[in-house]
C-alpha cells in the first residue's frame, strides 16, 4: 500500500519511537493472527466482554525486568508525540519479582519482560486498526519506505487447523505436593504463626504428538470460557497462555478498578445444582474468610495511591467449570505512583500468594518445589500515550514449547485445608486449559 506520511513527520529526530495507524477490515470469521507476520515475540490480550482485542507480533523496544522500568516506559512515553495513536508496552512481569529464575519450563519468557510492538491490531465493536511503529529513520523518505515494507506483511495469510492428538497426560508430583499441603497447614496452625494463608501451585503435564498451535488453543477458549481474559505471549517457540477470571488492575488517569476473586466450588450438572453449589460456596466459612482476606489486602495496598475507595457487595463470578467468590473494588486515582508501580505493590494478591504477604511468597520460595515463571504473575499492558493500562493475574495457564503444555493449578491453603481436598480443587482448575488444549472431549481424560 501506498503511505503519505504529514508534514510532522519530518521533524522528527533519530531513535525516537515513531507510530502509523490505519483502518483494516477483518474478514468474518478470520483470526487476527493470520494477519500479521509471525516474528520472534508475539502477544494476545482480550477483555471478559470482548470490547477491546489487541493481537502484536515483533518488538521495536524490549524492556527487562528490573527496578528502572516505569521510569524508562516514561522517559519513552515523554518522547511520543503520537497521542491519537494509541500503541502499548506489553507483556508480564514474573511471578516472584525478588526471585526471577530461569526455569526448563519457561525458557526465554522464565523472568518476564516487556515490548513496544513493531506490528498491533486492536480491534474494538466500532473498528480494527493496524498500528505499525519503528525508530526514527535518517530521513523522511526513508521511513515513508519503512512504513510501506511493514504494511505490505499486513494481509490474511492461511491458518492450520489446530488438530492434533493427546499422547500423554499426567499430573506432577502429586505426593510431594499433598506434603507441601500439609506442611503449610502445619505453620499457619503453629502457636502464635503470623502466616494466615498460603497458595501452593501445581503442575500438570500434556504431550501432544504434533506442535501445539496457540491459534488454535486461543480459539477454543474464546468459545469454551466466556467472562475472562484471553492472553498470549511468546518469546522465540515459548508462549504462556490461558483464559484467567481475575484481574488484577485496570487504571485510567483517574480511576482505578481491581476485583477481589476468592474461594471456589465446582459448577452444577443442572441449573438447581449449579445455584445449590453457589449458595454453598457463598455461605462458606472457609471460603468467605479467604475471601475477605483479599479484600482486606488489596483495601490496604490501594489506600497509597487511591482515594474514596468503594467496594461492590460480594457475588459469584461464574466461568465454565468453576466458580468463585467476587467482589468489584475503585478508587479515585492519586498522582503518587505510576500505574506500573501500583502493579508491583499489589501483586500477588492473597489469592496467589497469601497473608501476610512477604512471609507467604518467602515461604512459597522456600518449600514449593515447581518454578511458577510467569504463573500467577501481572500480565498486560500499558499506554505509551497516557499512564493507564490494564493487566490480569496469569492463572488458568499453561507454557507451551513445541508439543509440551505444562498447566498450572493452585489453590489458598488456610488452617482447616485438607490435602486431597486441595488437590481435588486444582484438578477443577486444571480444565479451563485441558479443554482448550485438547478440545471438549478433555473431560472424558479426567483422571
Amino acid at each position: 500500500m501506498s503511505i503519505n506520511l504529514p508534514s510532522v513527520y519530518q521533524n522528527i529526530k533519530a531513535q525516537q519511537i515513531i507510530s502509523y495507524d490505519y483502518p483494516i477490515t477483518i474478514e468474518e470469521g478470520a483470526s487476527l493472527f493470520s494477519y500479521l507476520p509471525k516474528e520472534d515475540t508475539r502477544f494476545f490480550w482480550q477483555t471478559p466482554d470482548q470490547s477491546i482485542t489487541y493481537y502484536a507480533s515483533g518488538s521495536c523496544v524490549d524492556f527487562p525486568i528490573d527496578d528502572s522500568l516505569p521510569t524508562r516506559i516514561a522517559t519513552y512515553r515523554k518522547q511520543y508525540l503520537f497521542h491519537d495513536i494509541p500503541t502499548k508496552v506489553m507483556g508480564a512481569y514474573p511471578f516472584d519479582l525478588d526471585d526471577a529464575r530461569e526455569s526448563k519450563e519457561f525458557g526465554s519468557l522464565a523472568t518476564g519482560g516487556f515490548f513496544i510492538p513493531r506490528y498491533l491490531i486492536e480491534q474494538t465493536p466500532e473498528k480494527t486498526t493496524v498500528i505499525l511503529t519503528t525508530t526514527a529513520s535518517d530521513s523522511f523518505e526513508e521511513l515513508t519506505q519503512t512504513f510501506e515494507q511493514m504494511a505490505k506483511h499486513v494481509y490474511r495469510r492461511a491458518t492450520v487447523d489446530g488438530k492434533n492428538k493427546l499422547m500423554l497426560k499426567q499430573e506432577i508430583g502429586v505426593r510431594a505436593w499433598k506434603e507441601t499441603v500439609q506442611e503449610a497447614v502445619d505453620t499457619i496452625v503453629k502457636q502464635h504463626s503470623p502466616i494466615k494463608k498460603i497458595v501452593l501451585a501445581r503442575q500438570m503435564q500434556i504431550l501432544m504428538y504434533e506442535p501445539l498451535q496457540a491459534q488454535a488453543v486461543l480459539t477454543r477458549l474464546q468459545a469454551q470460557q466466556p467472562n475472562t481474559y484471553l492472553f498470549f505471549y511468546e518469546r522465540k517457540d515459548y508462549s504462556f497462555l490461558g483464559a484467567t477470571p481475575e484481574r488484577l488492575l485496570a487504571a485510567t488517569t483517574e480511576v482505578v478498578y481491581t476485583a477481589a476473586v476468592a474461594g471456589s466450588i465446582a459448577r452444577g450438572k443442572t441449573l438447581e445444582e449449579d445455584v445449590q453449589f453457589g449458595q454453598t460456596l457463598l455461605d462458606s466459612a472457609k471460603n468467605t474468610h479467604e475471601h475477605q482476606i483479599v479484600v482486606d489486602r488489596i483495601i490496604r495496598e490501594l489506600q497509597p495511591f487511591v482515594d474514596e475507595v468503594k467496594i461492590y457487595d460480594r457475588t459469584l463470578l461464574k466461568n465454565r467449570d468453576i466458580q468463585h467468590l467476587y467482589a468489584v473494588i475503585e478508587g479515585q486515582r492519586l498522582p503518587q505512583l505510576s500505574f506500573l508501580e501500583m502493579i508491583k505493590q499489589l501483586h500477588p494478591t492473597p489469592a496467589l500468594g497469601g497473608e501476610p504477604k512477604a512471609l507467604a511468597v518467602k515461604w512459597i520460595r522456600d518449600h514449593e518445589v515447581i518454578n511458577r515463571g510467569l504463573y500467577g504473575a501481572p500480565i498486560g499492558w500499558v499506554s505509551l500515550v497516557a499512564d493507564e493500562g490494564e493487566f490480569a493475574v496469569g492463572i488458568r495457564s499453561a507454557v507451551c514449547h513445541k508439543n509440551q503444555a505444562i498447566l498450572y493449578a493452585g489453590c489458598g491453603i488456610v488452617a482447616d485445608s485438607i490435602p486431597e481436598e486441595e488437590r481435588q480443587e486444582t484438578q477443577i482448575k486444571f480444565q479451563p486449559m485441558l479443554r482448550g488444549i485438547l478440545g471438549d472431549d478433555a473431560s472424558r481424560n479426567h483422571d
